[in-house]
This record gives structure tokens, sequence and C-alpha cells, in this order.
């Protein structure tokens, strides 16, 4: 619903925009007999920017100040969104304790998995693990082996790739799309037409989103929506570039299809790294590292180059199609890996004892041992060289302890 605005705002966008041109039409404008000594857009920045700030302002009274204040909750609402935000916190500190007992002598990835991903299992039952784990915490809630974690993770890498390229249509359609239509219809419609044309295909990228994040929440499946939804975008892209220029309707409707399933990748991915990192600190890293799949607008702002418009930008269309098809590759890529990952676990975790899952479980102290030869070089180096001792003992804090969240063996990705 709050990534879904993207598209609700680029609809009201055209359709505010139509009525601003139409009713404010540029001095410029020789096909009409109305002047105005405002500019159109203008009026449009003005319009927009001033509801902007005036929603803003009113939120700040509007909107509570905490779970106590949330006039919109029931007494009985608030006191257990309370109770959820004590719990959420005293996990992060690594206080938290299971909130139900385990049968230790059976192993279940799926529940461990459901469990961890709400913050419910504590990641070092041992209460002094939990102090140690609480004192290693900075004013921001992160460790040295979150942020070692996190950026060491090529998991996080393979998803932002797939992401900046996925996300290309999004910006690109969010702000080309008026003078993508202007060829369509010849160069001749006004203004406030274009820009009213824009409207129904972020309508059709809004409910299309819907529809599957509705979808994947029921089955708890991620990565399978977004590679259809990646298969929406390049149905429409592949017929974009394959219709003539001339065929106004059938490329107008391909566009359609094509923002159908241009919103559905980027906040299920959000929704697959949010449900698939129990650990509070790395989490949020890698939310944040993914976050620079804002690198797409640059992108789409050098594809989408005016020179392209005598042609209808069939060259931007054709690279953008090749982005989306690397990412749907990228997609099934990482599908195949953390299937093979979750085989790869369970095989490990099936030949040891009850203790040995229940260390691994409790702990990340198992008995496998992940060699990483790159970073004990690394320390290595740092040691020998005495040059940044400080450098060295926050490496030396990332890489002590047992393994965390996705890091255990007894972790199993959703898909």
């Amino acid at each position: 619903m709050f990534y879904g605005q993207a598209a609700v705002g680029g609809a009201l966008g055209g359709v505010i925009s139509y009525f601003v041109f139409k009713h404010f039409p540029d001095q410029r404008d020789d096909n009409s007999d109305k002047q105005s000594r405002w500019h159109s857009w203008q009026i449009l920045f003005l319009l927009e920017g001033s509801l902007t700030v005036i929603v803003a302002l009113a939120g700040y009274f509007w909107l509570p100040h905490s779970v106590e204040t949330a006039w919109f909750l029931t007494p009985e609402e608030r006191r257990y969104a309370s109770s959820r935000v004590v719990k959420d916190r005293a996990a992060q500190e690594g206080s938290a304790t299971s909130s139900k007992h385990r049968d230790s002598n059976s192993f279940s990835p799926t529940s461990t998995t459901n469990e961890e991903s709400r913050g419910l299992l504590n990641p070092t039952s041992a209460s002094a693990s939990a102090s140690q784990r609480q004192a290693t915490l900075d004013d921001r809630g992160l460790t040295p082996r979150d942020i070692l974690s996190a950026l060491t993770s090529p998991l996080v890498w393979h998803i932002l790739a797939c992401n900046i390229l996925s996300a290309i249509p999004v910006y690109a359609f969010s702000v080309f799309l008026p003078l993508v239509l202007a060829p369509l219809t010849g160069n001749k419609a006004s203004p406030s037409l274009l820009n009213l044309l824009t409207a129904p295909p972020h309508v059709c990228g809004a409910i299309t989103l819907y529809l599957f994040a509705s979808y994947s929440d029921r089955h708890r499946i991620r990565l399978r929506p977004i590679l259809l939804g990646l298969g929406i975008m390049v149905t429409g892209l592949s017929l974009v570039v394959v219709l003539p220029t001339s065929w106004a309707v059938p490329r107008y409707l391909s566009l359609n299809v094509l923002i159908s399933g241009a919103y559905i990748a980027s906040p299920l991915t959000v929704a697959w790294i949010s449900g698939n990192t129990p650990s509070p600190g790395k989490r949020a890293l890698m939310l944040g590292i993914n976050g620079w799949g804002n690198l797409a607008g640059v992108i789409s702002a050098m594809l989408f180059s005016p020179q392209y418009a005598d042609t209808g930008y069939i060259v931007p269309f054709f690279w953008t199609l090749l982005s989306v098809a690397a990412a749907a590759g990228g997609y099934v890529l990482l599908l195949r890996n953390l299937t093979a990952e979750n085989a790869r676990r369970r095989a490990v975790v099936h030949e040891w004892d009850v203790e040995e899952r229940e260390n691994e479980r409790s702990e990340g102290t198992g008995p496998l041992v992940v060699e990483r030869p790159w970073l004990a070089a690394l320390l290595a180096f740092i040691r020998k060289s005495e040059l940044m001792p400080r450098l060295s003992a926050w490496l030396e804090e990332a890489t002590q302890g047992g393994r965390e969240g996705d890091e255990k063996m007894t972790f199993e990705y959703g898909l």
C-alpha cells in the first residue's frame, strides 16, 4: 500500500497536470486563445509543491507521536502494539527470549525461520552472551558484526544489481512518460491531453502491485511473483519495441502492460530482505544498501534522451528491455542459489546430533567451521603492519562469537 502510492501519485499527477495545462495554457500555445502571465509548469510546480508542504505540516499535528497517543486504535490495540514495540526493542538488544518451548528432539528449519524472522528467538540464550551483545550496540543499534556481515554478504549486492536494473522502467515512466507518448500522437496532442494519458498506465501499475503483493503475503512467497512481474514488463517492452511507431493505440496499450509490471519487483524485494534477515542491525544495513536501487533514476535519465524522440524512443526502450531481462535472469539465479543453499543446510544439519543442532540454533556454534581466508589474511596484514590498531580491534570484535541470524545453519531462506 505504501510503495503503491508511487503509482497512484503518477496517476494523480497526470490528472492534475491535465487540468493545469487545460485551464492555464502557456502563452506560447498557439492553439489556444487563453493566455496567462504564468507558465503552466510554474502553476503545476506551485500547486503540487504547496500540497506537499501543507500535508507535511498537517501530518506533524495529525499523526500520533507514540503508540499510546494513536487515536485511531482501540485501548486493547494500543496495549498490543505497545507490547510489540517492547518485544522488538528487547530482541534488538539481545535480551529477548523465545515465546514458546521447542522440541529439542526434532529439527524444522521452516519453524525456526518463522520465529527468527519475527525476532522471537534470542541469538544467544545465555545471559552473559546477551549482555556482551548489548554492550557492543552503539546508539544506532549496530554492532561491528552487523556491519561486516552486511557488507560482505553476496546476497545484498546480487539483489542490489537486480533491483537497479528492474527499477529503470519505474523511474523512466514516472518522469518521461509524457515525452514517450508525444510521438504516438504525431506530436500534435496538447500538453494537457498527454498528461491525462499518463494516468491509466499508472492506475494499472497500482492495481497489479496490490494484487501481486496480496498474493505474495497470503502464500509467503516473494521471488516467483517478482519474476512474474518482470515477465509482464518484458512482454510490454517487447511489444513496444516490435510494434511500428505508427500503431499508436497498440503501442499505448503495450505501455499499459509494461507499467502494470513495473512496480512489483522493488517492494517485494524489500519484503524478502526484511523477512530473511532476523538481525535488526544487519537488516537495516541491507535495506539501506538496497536503497541504492534509486540509481535506476540516473540510468533512466541517461537513456531517455530527447535525441531519440523522432524515432519513438525505440533505442531507450530496447536498452530498457535488456536491463529488465538481465534483472529477471538475476532473480532466477538468486532463486536457484537459495534453493541449493537451503538443501545444503538441511543436509549438513541432518548429520548433527540434538545437542549440536540446539547449539547452532541458540548460539550459532554448531560443529561446522566457515572458513573465510580473505578475512584471516586481512586481519594478519593489519596486525603485522601495526598501523591501524583500532581497525584490527574492530575486525576482531566483528568476527568473534557464533553465527547469527541468517548465517546460522538452522536458518532456511524463504523464497
